[in-house]
């Protein structure tokens, strides 16, 4: 999240793009719709904007702390 949304200038404080992603609870509440954006799916805007897809990698790390209770760590 640091690296590819809320530090990239996109959904920090200053930018959020409609979503500030720079507390655990803004994450987390919109865990869902963040996942199906990087993975991206139909019916959400693909995310990063302008740039490539994430690697699986990171989509898959973050499908994992989804299912694994989004804790804040």
């Amino acid at each position: 999240m640091d690296q590819n949304c809320n530090t990239s200038g996109c959904h920090n404080s200053s930018n959020a793009g409609g979503y500030n992603f720079t507390s655990h609870s803004s994450v987390s509440s919109n865990a869902s719709i963040i996942l199906k954006s990087i993975r991206h799916e139909s019916g959400v805007q693909a995310m990063p904007q302008g740039a490539g897809k994430l690697a699986s990698s990171s989509a898959d790390n973050f499908d994992c702390w989804i299912q694994q209770g989004k804790a804040n760590n």
